[in-house]
């Protein structure tokens, strides 16, 4: 019965990843591409709750999470030689990590952006804002000071707030997110710092997850004419591609956003991190396909944080689970168990 249910369990899931697989890389990012304030401006399309597509994607989302939930009960914890490895690769990864997103400062300021394409560097505080990034870039790839650098990771991010807008800057918390892993788990522990090494990767896990969600609000649910205006330059509608010829545009584009609202909530929940976390990476390679040096550019941080949660894991903060007694976790993997 057990491995019945698995499968079961594991076929839904594999659904929703297909349906990911085909949807989701096709609006990644949509503000990188497109002109967004003059769409917003215009825009006339809207979604509603009594839709009968978005009422069937509730119901699959809450469905998806409730299966993730289960999963993450039931599924053993990997017992593969590389995760027993990766203990003794802290520090390498660490260093990986903290180049990786060095790096992508640099990019980012050398195409004259801040964190990432759609915040153009124009004014004389702009300026000062990428300057500041080449150094934190500079600290990073060199490994100098590093948790000054998380302090300024954050410090160039309320910059940023100030000149481009709170609203827009949402789209990059992940970047909080990073900056908390890099302050927090740095091979140097001193006795302050021990007690909350433990919040490093499920900040950043949570966080990742806050990004997803605020992308399918400010890109897909309350502007679907940004996705709209996507796919009529770029006809990335692979689902009329199939055969399926009444599936919209605009119910690609809310597909799109409902994908990346189901992945960012398990995330946030911290269920099965390793699995969605790899999904979302993998499914965010073929962007880099299809769209050239600006996706492999921007979704560096991604890429990198999949690897720190696949090795690791979610971590045991901040995960939903934990606020079930084990008592109850296990008559759950119990029941599935017989």
């Amino acid at each position: 019965m057990k491995r019945n249910i698995i499968r079961f369990l594991s076929g839904l899931s594999g659904g929703v990843l297909i349906n990911f697989l085909f949807v989701h890389p096709a609006l990644a990012h949509v503000k990188w591409f497109v002109e967004t304030e003059e769409i917003v401006a215009r825009e006339t399309t809207h979604y509603a709750l009594t839709d009968p597509f978005v009422m069937m994607w509730i119901a699959v989302i809450v469905l998806t999470v409730l299966v993730a939930f289960l999963l993450d009960i039931v599924l053993p914890e990997p017992k593969a030689k590389i995760f027993k490895k990766a203990e003794k690769w802290k520090s390498v990864i660490y260093k990986i990590f903290a180049i990786t997103i060095g790096v992508n400062f640099l990019l980012e300021a050398y195409l004259g952006a801040v964190f990432a394409p759609p915040f153009k560097v124009v004014s004389t505080f702009e300026f000062a804002l990428v300057g500041l990034q080449v150094l934190l870039g500079l600290m990073l790839v060199f490994g100098v000071k590093v948790r000054w650098a998380a302090v300024g990771i954050v410090l160039l991010y309320l910059g940023s707030m100030m000149s481009y807008g709170v609203m827009p800057l949402l789209d990059e918390v992940f970047m909080i997110g990073v900056a908390a892993f890099l302050f927090l788990e740095h091979p140097e522990s001193y006795a302050w710092s021990k007690e909350y090494e433990a919040y490093a990767i499920p900040l950043l896990r949570v966080f990742s997850g806050i990004a997803l969600i605020v992308l399918a609000f400010s890109e897909k649910f309350l502007h679907p004419e940004l996705g709209l205006n996507f796919l009529n330059e770029f006809h990335w509608n692979f689902m009329q591609m199939l055969g399926i010829a009444d599936f919209s545009n605009l119910m690609f584009v809310f597909s799109a956003g409902a994908m990346e609202f189901l992945f960012g909530t398990i995330l946030i929940l911290g269920f099965i991190p390793r699995i969605n976390m790899f999904a979302t990476a993998f499914f965010f390679t073929i962007t880099f396909i299809l769209l050239g040096p600006i996706e492999v550019i921007g979704h560096m941080p991604i890429f990198v944080t999949a690897l720190v949660i696949v090795l690791y894991g979610g971590g045991d903060r901040l995960n939903f689970r934990e606020l079930i007694p084990h008592k109850k976790r296990s008559k759950v993997a119990a029941l599935f168990s017989r």
